[in-house]
């Protein structure tokens, strides 16, 4: 697995702003999602343990809403970055519920394709998935976790920012 960490100062370079604003820019979007200015914990795959890994992963599979609701925070919400260049969510999507059926209508548009697969990979210091659709990185899946459940999901869908995930 491959492990991708910018600093802002990289990432200002990346997307052509100055570090100050890309500062600005977290902190903005970190007020509007209620999280604190400090960090939130966002746990590592090794903190989470294989067996909560895998039972997220086997539920979306197999299409069982109960084990994924025991698995998100009841308030959870998904978050989703097209960059105005591919689908993605308009609007956040807000309750464990919604969020769970989004994931399973998801995957149930996703393991149609012919090369789809997911994968568990270390970006940013957190926890994150790798979803490949027709060989190619389609999506990456941020995960914030916060006392055993999911509380915010980040979808990446932005091409000009999964370009740096190797595929």
């Amino acid at each position: 697995m491959s492990h991708i960490d910018f600093q802002y100062d990289e990432i200002a370079e990346l997307i052509g702003k100055s570090e100050a604003n890309c500062r600005k820019i977290v902190s903005r979007a970190k007020k509007k999602m209620g999280i604190d200015s400090e960090e939130p914990h966002l746990t590592p795959e090794k903190e989470l343990g294989e067996e909560w890994i895998s039972r997220f992963l086997s539920a979306l599979e197999h299409g069982n809403i109960e084990t994924l609701l025991t698995l998100l925070a009841t308030d959870a919400v998904l978050l989703s970055d097209g960059g105005g260049k591919v689908t993605a969510a308009l609007h956040p999507i807000l309750s464990g519920e919604r969020v769970a059926s989004f994931l399973l209508g998801l995957m149930r548009s996703f393991s149609k394709r012919p090369e789809f697969s997911v994968e568990l990979a270390p970006l940013n210091n957190q926890t994150g998935f790798v979803i490949r659709l027709d060989g190619r990185t389609d999506t990456v899946v941020f995960l914030h976790i916060e006392h055993g459940v999911i509380r915010n999901l980040y979808f990446v869908r932005n091409p000009d920012k999964l370009r740096f995930i190797v595929s």
